[in-house]
């Protein structure tokens, strides 16, 4: 009986470390088998300072692989600087509500009397609340102290989820408003109770001379409606009506700034909006592709390694995962472990081209922690056909997460 036992305790322990392993090699297949050198990136790798963009482009998106990563956001201010400089881009647009935005539009044009911090502490989202955007809003306030008013560069925002913030700045700009009244609309509200119904009412009659602040009485009404209209349970749904209404906002900027001769914008958001085409809704990206062409010009970004900052909860943890991305594990063998690749350019014998016209993984995180995503990394990614998202991408080895200020 002993000698029966043991043989059944011995295929147990077979079987669990067979089962272990197979699972092992289950969530590390991908990644090993991206963890390659491609033999010709060398010839296509381009440092960021270097990045040309055609002076017919009218809109230069930069996508984020995740929203928790200090490498994305110091890239916005990485690439701005290049098209202030080569292409004399003068408008920066962020995935963050309109009126919100107009605070730091003030302040890097010095028509504030708030702080850095105060400022930065007007972003609804607290993945903003950083040092790299606080160098971002530096830089650009710096570079704006010598320059004349119509030569200053301008900070927007293109989303539309948080408009207390915005209703506040309506309430400190627009003169003889009743203050009481929109208050109500400052904080948290539900849209069902009378007096928040009478102050957006009362919203809808207001006006301004000031076209930012007009437009942020209507970003406002806007969300209002969207959050009044839309089924939070349903993600297609939800996805697109969002992506429209922020699609409305860059086309608005645009225009707005095209009036006053700078035709040229940057917009800057995760890269599930900002891409060519996205698979399970119909995109902000999308929409602005068939509105301008190949005027607007979209740089899409990836990991090969994450240690991502995610939301959990009221919280936030890191979350270590990999995307199995072979163009991400290039930038490994690239000066600065990160690198730009222009897709127009590379050759249809190359290695690359076959990689960038086939579906191959690439990064899928957004800002909401599953636990079953440490588990499962295949969670974290997914298979996309990297030149139907995107004109070009920037790629990085190593992502870390955000440094909060």
């Amino acid at each position: 009986m002993k000698k029966y036992c043991k043989i059944i305790l011995s295929i147990i322990v077979i079987l669990c470390i067979l089962i272990f392993l197979a699972f092992f090699i289950f969530i590390n297949y991908d990644k090993w088998k991206a963890s390659r050198k491609i033999n010709d990136i060398n010839n296509y790798a381009i440092q960021i300072e270097n990045i040309s963009i055609d002076d017919n482009v009218k809109i230069v998106a930069l996508g984020e692989a995740t929203h928790g990563n200090k490498e994305f956001q110091e890239l916005k201010l990485e690439l701005f600087k290049v098209l202030v400089k080569n292409n004399n881009y003068k408008v920066f647009v962020l995935e963050a509500d309109f009126g919100e935005c107009l605070y730091i539009n003030d302040y890097i044009r010095s028509n504030s009397k708030l702080s850095l911090d105060e400022v930065l502490n007007k972003f609804s989202f607290n993945i903003y609340h950083t040092n790299q955007m606080k160098d971002l809003i530096e830089w650009m306030k710096s570079y704006n102290d010598s320059l004349s008013e119509n030569d200053k560069i301008s900070f927007y925002g293109f989303d539309l989820q948080n408009p207390e913030k915005g209703v506040e700045y309506i309430i400190n700009n627009l003169k003889g408003v009743d203050t009481e009244k929109l208050n109500v609309l400052t904080g948290n509200i539900k849209l069902s109770d009378d007096n928040v119904k009478a102050a957006i009412e009362y919203l809808k009659t207001l006006s301004s001379d000031d076209e930012l602040v007009n437009y942020a009485i209507q970003n406002a009404l806007n969300s209002y409606e969207y959050f009044d209209k839309t089924d939070f349970n349903d993600y297609v749904s939800l996805n697109n009506n969002r992506d429209a209404l922020m699609k409305e906002n860059v086309t608005w900027i645009y225009n707005y700034e095209n009036n006053k001769g700078n035709n040229k914008i940057m917009i800057s958001g995760h890269n599930g909006h900002i891409s060519k085409y996205e698979i399970n809704y119909t995109n902000m990206g999308s929409l602005l592709k068939n509105e301008y062409d190949n005027e607007y010009y979209v740089v899409g970004t990836d990991y090969f390694n994450t240690n991502c900052n995610i939301s959990y909860g009221n919280s936030r943890i890191n979350l270590k995962t990999n995307s199995s991305d072979i163009l991400a594990y290039q930038a490994k063998y690239i000066e600065n472990e990160k690198f730009f690749i222009d897709f127009n350019s590379v050759d249809e014998n190359s290695d690359i081209y076959s990689i960038i016209n086939s579906p191959t993984f690439q990064a899928n995180l957004g800002e909401n922690y599953n636990f079953l995503m440490k588990l499962l990394p295949q969670m974290t990614k997914r298979k996309v056909t990297p030149i139907k998202l995107y004109d070009g991408m920037i790629l990085v080895y190593n992502a870390t997460p955000l440094e909060f200020n």
